[in-house]
């Protein structure tokens, strides 16, 4: 009798300690929330010359990316010193024919395209990266809309902070079509990146690390993504002697975590919010992207959540200078991993709950 006493002792603290947790961290991230003063707003009206460096813009893309023509328009508006657009031998034509349609008044920056041999984004960023001559380079996907000032606001924290390496905006989902309404797979990614935007605001506020770059759009410094090691570790990354090709946004944050470089979260302020008939209005940043509005967005989360797993793995298990410099990031890739068994922590919780209801009784 003296040992079921215990063993239900230990099922209540267990389950008080699993809730308490919970409690707790939630409390944390929305005590820290308000305190992330990062807003390019001010510093874009305090500044004389928001635009002090020089910006490339690269984007790896394949197929036939249907919303690649809206996403050059509004890089353009931004006025980057140049634009490199690298896709493989196969889409070469498709994609040269998206850039010849690009209206003669926003032709001020260039556009060049590139051929990659291999149908791989990580080659292909790279053949974009040593194409680059400016100082400032940023990664956007093809499904990637901004706000006219948000070039601007990426590239100012540079300016006063030389240990900067990178600054990745939070993103928000871009309908479709031309709804101002958002499926439920799309309102499921709206809420899946709100809670990145709570990740990353609090983990930088409490050691300075994130738990993952921006995928969807990202500025670096150029001597980073040019950097011959970066590019050989970067390209033959491999898994099961297999090599890698998504997951290009967690092999950029675990190598800025190695070399030291400070990272900052930008905020969407609220400014910059996109029309979605294509007009743009306001200040600020503004960073959207498209999802599949559909079922089939299940299987771009599988991609993610994969890419996650092999990340979080490697940065916690055999890299473990984030647990140095960057504890409670290391800590957060941690129960990442056990939140993906959302279906077994749960009935454990049940389990738990049920237990020590009968105990009590």
């Amino acid at each position: 009798m003296a040992f079921e006493v215990i063993i239900q002792n230990m099922i209540y603290a267990l389950f008080t300690t699993l809730i308490m947790y919970r409690v707790l961290i939630g409390l944390l991230y929305c005590f820290l929330w308000p305190f992330y003063n990062q807003s390019p707003r001010n510093s874009l009206k305090s500044s004389s010359n928001p635009a002090s460096h020089s910006t490339s813009i690269v984007c790896a893309t394949v197929g036939n990316p249907s919303g690649l023509l809206q996403s050059i328009k509004s890089w353009l508006i931004n006025n980057p010193d140049e634009i490199f657009v690298v896709t493989d031998d196969k889409s070469y034509r498709y994609i040269s024919d998206v850039i010849e349609s690009l209206p003669d008044s926003l032709r001020k920056t260039q556009v060049q395209l590139i051929s990659c041999p291999r149908t791989n984004k990580r080659s292909q960023l790279c053949l974009g990266f040593n194409a680059c001559k400016s100082a400032i380079i940023l990664i956007a996907d093809d499904d990637t809309v901004w706000s006219p000032t948000s070039l601007s606001a990426m590239t100012l924290p540079f300016k006063s902070s030389p240990t900067l390496g990178g600054v990745f905006p939070e993103v928000q989902i871009r309908p479709q079509t031309d709804s101002t309404s958002l499926t439920f797979w799309e309102t499921l990614a709206s809420i899946r990146l709100f809670g990145d935007a709570i990740d990353g605001r609090a983990s930088v506020l409490l050691d300075g690390g994130v738990f993952c770059a921006s995928g969807s759009t990202a500025a670096y410094r150029a001597s980073i993504l040019r950097d011959q090691t970066f590019q050989a570790k970067f390209q033959n990354e491999a898994w099961k002697k297999r090599q890698l090709n998504a997951g290009d946004d967690q092999s950029l944050t675990r190598w800025m975590d190695r070399c030291g470089w400070d990272v900052m979260v930008l905020p969407d302020d609220g400014a910059g919010i996109l029309g979605y008939g294509g007009a743009s209005r306001g200040q600020g940043c503004r960073v959207e992207t498209h999802v599949r509005p559909d079922w089939k967005h299940l299987g771009q989360l599988l991609r993610w959540s994969r890419s996650d797993w092999l990340a979080n793995l490697w940065s916690v298990g055999s890299e473990r200078y984030a647990w140095r410099k960057h504890p409670f990031t290391a800590w957060t890739r941690v129960t990442w991993c056990l939140g993906s068994f959302t279906f077994l922590v749960e009935a454990l919780y049940l389990y738990a709950l049920y237990n020590t209801s009968v105990a009590r009784n």
